[in-house]
């Protein structure tokens, strides 16, 4: 097996950078009701599917073809939660184990900017695989810049549509299961960045190889409000590698570790 599969699922039409028109102004009780939702769709949305399949539908092999289009993948999703957990999305606060073990197949982790659009409706992504030279818009040339049309968030405050957002597909070390890392929050992002440093110098150091992480939680005191106390965030640390061409053979001794710390 040469690589996991893993891609965003972005077959649907999306709109480009400066042909979404001028958003339209909504009540003022329409934005209240809105920010749960947006929220819960932005824990929630997204799929990801078998990169393979559009080439396995035109290459005339029937049952591939089949394959490709009817079979999935099961991905599950796993955020950084408020109380410090590695939690699976859209549990009632089922977790993943500090210490768990992953694959990381870094060539098909994925930067977006996503616009959420409520409840039913897809979301707009614009963005792809950063290691095959995808790389986001900058925010100012995706439209929505009036913040008066912007959504009431949970802080009381107009809330920016388009978020980015960094998606690290995973390969659980003991029963191969996978799973994606998503997060858009300032210390999840600086994680995955982290992540994506080593990952960028074992390209060249190492490039036959995934790295092997092993999850963990870090944080820090919060300088500019005491009160809050100690800020629970994640933490990536390599503990091993394992061959591109059988990620079977993973390898998490001493020799397959070298210490490469991920910071938050």
């Amino acid at each position: 097996m040469a690589s996991l599969p893993f891609v965003e699922n972005l077959s649907r039409p999306i709109a480009r950078a400066g042909e979404m028109g001028t958003p339209r102004p909504r009540a003022e009780s329409e934005k209240g009701n809105m920010s749960e939702a947006l929220k819960a769709q932005r824990e929630e949305q997204g799929v990801l599917v078998p990169a393979n399949k559009a080439g396995a539908l035109s290459n005339g092999n029937s049952a591939r073809g089949y394959l490709a289009e009817h079979a999935t993948t099961a991905v599950t999703y796993i955020k950084f939660g408020k109380a410090g957990q590695f939690e699976k999305s859209g549990t009632n606060g089922e977790t993943v184990p500090e210490k768990s073990q992953f694959i990381v197949p870094y060539t098909e982790i994925q930067a977006l900017q996503v616009k959420f659009n409520g409840p039913g409706n897809s979301p707009d992504r614009h963005g792809g695989p950063i290691f095959k030279g995808v790389v986001p818009p900058r925010r100012e040339t995706l439209g929505d810049l009036d913040r008066e049309t912007w959504p009431i968030g949970l802080s009381g405050q107009p809330e920016d549509p388009w978020v980015l957002q960094l998606l690290m597909p995973l390969q659980s070390v003991e029963t191969g299961e996978l799973f994606c890392f998503q997060t858009s929050s300032k210390t999840g992002r600086r994680a995955v960045d982290a992540v994506i440093a080593m990952c960028e110098r074992m390209q060249v150091t190492e490039p036959d190889f995934y790295p092997i992480i092993e999850l963990r939680v870090g944080g820090f005191e919060h300088k500019k409000n005491p009160r809050i106390g100690f800020v629970k965030t994640p933490q990536f640390v390599r503990v091993g590698k394992a061959p591109k061409s059988d990620i079977r053979l993973a390898d998490t001794s001493l020799s397959g570790d070298l210490n490469d710390s991920i910071p938050f």
